[in-house]
């Protein structure tokens, strides 16, 4: 596949999304918008869902970079965890197609199978965090798993209610949502394991 004109498709396929949705953005929508036939467009993704899988993916991609980055200069687990909340969100407020895939207003097969993948990807980093926290003897080994699963519900059910303000929410407003209830999480965690707090 010729690099130049795969992110050419993307591109397109990224403009129209954005403005009308996967959902009512059409194959030769794409194609027109790319300036190539829907043949080559076939050839190189074999479908619209294609497209969608790839671009998400490669936008997946970039975020996790990012945020190794980010995470590589923060020693302390909970602040991790805050700083992984953050940029999440932050990923969801660039890409609204994204958000609107994850926060289930699109429910094909394709968009479920792309929330599994990206709760996946989630799951991953926050179980990495969880790992390095029980390896510095802050959680116990038995809890890592379950504390894993509580953020991942946590971050979900935050997700779902600022789900209706990611336009319009003010980030510091939602920088200090996050902090707190992540706070709050760790806090009952912590007595309930009776260990220190995260």
């Amino acid at each position: 596949m010729k690099p130049v004109k795969r992110q050419k498709i993307l591109a397109a396929a990224e403009k129209l999304f954005e403005r009308f949705g996967p959902g009512k953005t059409g194959v030769d929508e794409i194609a027109a918008a790319a300036g190539v036939a829907k043949g080559t467009l076939y050839n190189y993704f074999g479908s619209k869902e294609g497209i969608i899988r790839e671009l998400i993916s490669d936008k997946i991609d970039l975020f996790e970079r990012a945020l190794k980055g980010t995470l590589d200069d923060i020693s302390d687990p909970l602040e991790k965890l805050k700083s992984a909340a953050l940029e999440r969100y932050r990923f969801l407020r660039r890409t609204p197609y994204i958000a609107a895939i994850i926060l289930n207003e699109e429910n094909d097969v394709v968009s479920r199978e792309l929330v599994r993948f990206f709760e996946d990807r989630q799951r991953g980093i926050v179980a990495r965090i969880m790992d390095e926290a029980r390896r510095r003897g802050r959680i116990r080994r038995s809890d890592s798993a379950s504390v894993t699963d509580g953020v991942i519900y946590l971050l979900k059910g935050l997700e779902f209610s600022l789900k209706n303000r990611l336009d319009t929410a003010r980030f510091e407003e939602v920088e200090a949502e996050i902090s707190r209830l992540i706070t709050f999480f760790f806090s009952g965690a912590g007595k309930a394991a009776g260990k220190r707090q995260l």
